[in-house]
């Protein structure tokens, strides 16, 4: 393609949009036949020739090419537009991702920022496109979404920006080459050091890690009209006073239930209502650091199953201090804390307190035994730091931890303050003491977690 400008050299804009002839509105183009270096346009685009509006697309993409830390280039911008039965209201998200999945399946690299975090302006009166009358009337109302995609096969950098203009059905996108700058080498993330966990699936801080062994348990048979069982802990200690709830529930919807404790050596046993059975609720009461749990106890099958009241029914059930609560819908809500048996932590930041980019690292180091007695081994918990950042840290072990966090970017590592979301004392502080809080003492439902999440906020 040509420079749609007066110049007898080739420009960078042959292989922007190099499909697309010049020299006025054409009618739209085969989908396979607009690209941008070789990336392929959503079908329907037309492309705009027009000297002041590409003159004013060179600033601002000029602008917004050196605001990245780029080289700008002249004279190569290109336009296209989406209008008439091109243009479909709501679907310019829909425009981008296509246009993003094409730039990455080529091998790119890509970024895309909405308009609140870019600081170059169309309206500046030095670019001129917000002028009254201008060629595009691009206005304040026009949603604006920038990228920068990079190749450093080719050693190309594009930079480009969307202008979605609903009022007068219109999609614009202009592009610019930029001067190549390669995808930076991220530097290695520093190891974990001692005994520490490098945490695999935030949302399973566990996952890989091997589970709690499963304590024996006597062989007995069902009695009629009876649930009975033993409970224990992981060490296969019997546990006095744990209650057992079976709800009975018969034609109608009518639904009753009985309530059992274990005896000195762990086992239950409850007559049952008529009707079709489950173990809905089980729990024991544990002290820990001052305060009351009453954690839910694991069916040793891994699910309370549904059973007739007249054939009777065995279920086990082991105190568990972390795992999978609930593996028939884990993998639907992996994120969800409730799925659970271990605590949960909710970390967030806001890209105006952290900035975007490097890894933010949550460490949590146990202090004192475990909630079970056992001895802990710190987290450490490594999250993506785009635009902010939102978290669950599911399934830790139940103890108290000390949290601590910092920025790991270009080789270094910078603390960051932590504070508890709604603590209505203190503030950010350079490390945080994490207390579970039980969700209840008097309801523990089977195959659930029990234990309140606990949010955190992370900032400079």
């Amino acid at each position: 393609m040509v420079n749609r400008r007066s110049t007898t050299k080739t420009t960078a804009a042959a292989a922007l949009l190099a499909a697309l002839a010049l020299g006025g509105v054409a009618g739209p183009t085969p989908a396979s036949a607009q690209t941008v270096s070789g990336v392929a346009l959503p079908s329907g685009a037309s492309p705009y020739d027009n000297g002041d509006a590409a003159s004013q697309f060179d600033r601002l993409l000029g602008g917004w090419a050196a605001e990245r830390g780029l080289d700008p280039q002249d004279n190569t911008t290109n336009i296209a537009v989406w209008t008439g039965p091109a243009y479909k209201p709501g679907r310019s998200a829909a425009a981008r991702a296509a246009l993003q999945r094409g730039f990455k399946a080529a091998g790119y690299t890509f970024e895309e920022f909405p308009r609140d975090q870019v600081r170059v302006s169309p309206f500046e009166e030095s670019i001129g496109l917000g002028e009254d009358g201008g060629p595009l009337h691009v206005t304040f109302w026009n949603q604006q979404t920038y990228f920068v995609a990079t190749s450093d096969q080719k050693q190309e950098t594009i930079v480009g920006v969307w202008f979605d203009q609903e009022h007068d059905k219109r999609l614009v996108l202009a592009v610019a080459r930029a001067g190549f700058k390669g995808t930076p080498k991220a530097a290695p993330l520093p190891a974990v050091g001692g005994d520490a966990i490098l945490v695999r699936d935030h949302n399973d801080a566990m996952k890989g890690i091997a589970g709690i062994k499963t304590p024996a348990f006597p062989a007995i048979i069902a009695k009629p009209g009876r649930a009975r069982g033993f409970v224990k802990d992981g060490s296969g200690k019997p546990l006095v006073g744990a209650r057992v709830v079976v709800e009975s529930s018969v034609a109608g919807g009518v639904a009753t239930s009985v309530t059992a404790k274990t005896d000195a050596s762990g086992y239950y046993e409850a007559a049952l209502p008529q009707g079709a059975c489950r173990v809905v609720m089980s729990g024991h009461v544990v002290r820990y650091n001052g305060r009351t749990y009453a954690l839910p106890l694991h069916p040793v099958d891994g699910e309370a199953e549904h059973f007739p009241s007249g054939r009777g029914h065995v279920e086990h059930l082991v105190l568990r201090s972390w795992g999978v609560a609930d593996p028939l819908h884990v993998d639907e809500d992996p994120k969800y804390g409730g799925y659970y048996y271990g605590g949960s932590v909710r970390v967030m930041w806001l890209v105006d307190d952290i900035g975007a980019g490097g890894t933010v690292e949550v460490t949590l180091t146990p202090s004192g035994p475990l909630i079970d007695g056992g001895r802990g081994r710190p987290l450490v918990f490594r999250l993506a730091n785009k635009h902010g950042g939102d978290f669950n840290l599911n399934n830790i072990p139940i103890g108290r931890y000390v949290l601590t966090a910092r920025l790991l970017d270009d080789g270094e590592a910078t603390p960051i303050r932590a504070e508890k979301v709604r603590a209505g004392e203190g503030g950010p502080a350079d490390s945080l003491t994490v207390d579970f809080q039980a969700k209840s003492t008097a309801q523990v439902f089977t195959n659930s977690g029990g234990i309140e999440r606990f949010d955190v906020v992370l900032k400079f």
